[in-house]
């Protein structure tokens, strides 16, 4: 299984980590549910607690204004866990972060849309495919029907 991942913003997530107080890790860009532009999430090893941190860092952009802020890891776990549709033919894991953010699979046969707010999947009727769900901050997938459970390798797309 191969997961695509969407590159928003196009920065050094890599750099960017490095300049957050509190030695942060990149882990992945989703969008948190009702709200529509998605945000790059970072976990802080050791939060500043007396500076109010929180084990969460979300970076946004808004009318070309950057935000930053924080949340616990209680309130990260609501907006985690992401649908998604795993291409039997192609062996990708395509999911969509946002609202109107239509994902295709390599070979093209299968689609999804929607991101938090609401999941549509376009397919080829004779393509391949399962329902699965992805852990958006451990990058782990489950399948619900064989109870499968990979961690899978990351890998980074540009954006059509």
């Amino acid at each position: 299984m191969r997961l695509v991942k969407p590159d928003w913003f196009g920065i050094d997530y890599k750099a960017l980590a490095a300049s957050l107080e509190g030695s942060c890790t990149y882990l992945n860009t989703f969008c948190i549910l009702g709200e529509y532009s998605p945000s790059a999430i970072f976990k802080c090893a050791s939060p500043n607690k007396a500076k109010g941190h929180q084990k969460y860092v979300l970076l946004s952009k808004s009318a070309g204004q950057w935000f930053i802020r924080g949340m616990s890891a209680q309130q990260m776990a609501k907006f985690r866990y992401q649908d998604a549709i795993h291409c039997l033919s192609c062996d990708d894991v395509i999911y969509s972060v946002m609202r109107h953010d239509m994902n295709r699979c390599t070979c093209g046969k299968v689609s999804i849309d929607g991101g938090k707010d609401y999941t549509r999947i376009g397919f080829d009727s004779k393509s391949p495919f399962q329902s699965v769900t992805i852990d958006l901050l451990t990058d782990v997938v489950t399948d619900s029907t064989s109870k499968l459970n990979a961690k899978v390798r990351k890998k980074k797309t540009k954006k059509n």
